[in-house]
């Protein structure tokens, strides 16, 4: 069993972001529905128009709010894993949604490396809304690299995550 020690070394506190609460934003069964996903997740996406309409000269962003449907339980390594797999999914998006505002049609995408950083272990995602930021930086060849920040709602950083996938457009 690979077990993970904490301890306070060197401590820098970013700036938590300005955004809405996720009480006042609308759920995405809808898209769930289009897109054939399970329904584990409450997922609140902030201002979606604002991601269809993104500029393709700049770093492409994109922010959600989400939580698990039913309760995990105390065991912190699962509440990791959970993140991990919402960490892993829910970027991929980040560069295709603002691409599909510009007439992009996604034929497939897929996640090529993914990396997850835990900065504060103790959170957990079945008892309040996490709030994950994403942008890409770079997209070409095929490819996009895509920046996350996942932070509890009290505004601790509590992860950082990296992925690169591989996006093609349909036939």
């Amino acid at each position: 069993m690979l077990v993970f020690e904490f301890s306070v070394a060197l401590f820098i506190l970013l700036d938590y972001p300005e955004t809405v609460s996720p009480e006042g934003l609308l759920a995405v069964d809808a898209y769930r529905k289009v897109l054939d996903l399970p329904n584990i997740f409450k997922v609140k996406f902030i201002t979606p128009r604002k991601y269809l309409q993104a500029p393709l000269d700049k770093p492409l962003k994109f922010a959600l709010w989400v939580r698990s449907h039913t309760t995990i339980g105390d065991d912190k390594h699962l509440h990791h894993c959970v993140a991990a797999f919402i960490s892993d999914v829910a970027p991929v998006g980040t560069p295709i949604v603002a691409h599909a505002g510009n007439g992009f049609r996604l034929g497939m995408a897929a996640s090529l490396d993914h990396s997850m950083w835990i900065h504060h272990p103790d959170f957990r995602i079945d008892n309040d809304w996490l709030l994950y930021e994403t942008e890409s930086t770079v997209a070409a060849g095929g490819r996009a690299l895509i920046h996350g920040k996942m932070w509890s709602r009290d505004g601790r950083l509590i992860l950082s995550t990296a992925q690169e996938i591989v996006v093609r457009a349909e036939k």
